[in-house]
């Protein structure tokens, strides 16, 4: 009986710490990155994909037509942004990319890996015939199925009452 099996690799432990590695230094290329919580995400106002563009726009009208600004209104800053965000979009467009199949690939194997497993379990159950410790280790094994129960109690009224 053969399983799908999405995924046939192998990724060794010397392969992985080298990605792991290439990820640590691309962190520490960008040392600028900050981490938000939800509430602070939330705040920022949506953006689209028109609005690197438009901002840019701006940025040159302001530089040319200072006269309109706010004094310390910040336009180095501003450019700063704009020119940051810029860069930002190819790094972010493939690094969605990367996760995305990262993230599918581990689904997949998963899947793959825990078939086989529920597998193995139904055959060993089904097919042990005396074997020395095999019932204690599928016992054990199949705590993972045993139904959790609700300690909550449920009182039941008389609804002709």
């Amino acid at each position: 009986m053969a399983l799908p099996n999405r995924v046939s690799a192998v990724l060794t432990q010397e392969e992985s710490d080298a990605v792991l590695a290439s990820l640590d230094e691309v962190r520490q290329k960008m040392p600028f990155l900050i981490s938000l919580l939800q509430d602070e995400k939330r705040s920022l106002p949506r953006i689209d994909p028109g609005a690197q563009p438009w901002a840019s726009k701006l940025y040159e009208l302001a530089t040319r037509n200072q006269d309109f600004l706010p004094r310390g209104f910040g336009l180095d800053e501003m450019k700063r942004d704009v020119d940051l965000w810029s860069a930002l979009i190819p790094i972010e467009q493939a690094l969605t990319q990367l996760s995305q199949l990262v993230e599918n690939t581990y689904a997949a194997v998963a899947a793959d890996a825990y078939s086989a497993a529920l597998a193995v379990y139904s055959f060993a159950k089904h097919n042990n015939v005396g074997t020395e410790g095999l019932d204690e280790l599928l016992d054990e094994l199949g705590k993972r199925f045993a139904r959790k129960t609700s300690k909550t109690d449920i009182t039941v009224t008389n609804p002709s009452n």
